[in-house]
């Protein structure tokens, strides 16, 4: 038997990310495999998208401005408690991943990433029960 697909709404994606080549390279990929790709540049944007959207997976950029991905994430995991949060960063510190999780992240990728690695992880959303 094969499981149908999740409905429109569980495959909204929020791509968070202030370097709009990344943003749109990500949201293309995304949106090629069947998402519903949503994007933000900073993280009061994102506070705001997450808040109507309701994403079943948020990807979000940790340096930006106005508002970082560190600091917004309490905020976005208050707003959005069942969303899958992945945290990317070009910084390789075991201790900034962990404290990603502990304000709220449940995955932790490093920039450059392989795009193949980005589906997988993101598919993860859609695979919990």
């Amino acid at each position: 038997m094969t499981a149908s697909p999740p409905p429109e709404r569980e495959r909204v994606v929020l791509v968070v990310d202030d370097e709009a080549d990344l943003l749109e390279i990500v949201a293309d990929r995304l949106r090629g495999v069947g998402y519903r790709v949503h994007t933000a540049g900073d993280g009061l944007d994102a506070l705001e998208q997450v808040r109507t959207l309701r994403p079943a997976c948020i990807i979000l950029d940790l340096k930006m401005p106005r508002l970082s991905g560190f600091d917004a994430l309490p905020a976005i995991r208050r707003a959005a408690p069942d969303a899958h949060i992945l945290v990317l960063t070009g910084s390789p510190n075991r201790p900034l991943g962990e404290a990603c999780r502990a304000r709220g992240a449940d995955d932790f990728l490093l920039k450059p990433f392989d795009p193949s690695e980005l589906l997988r992880r993101t598919a993860r959303a859609f695979d919990r029960e």
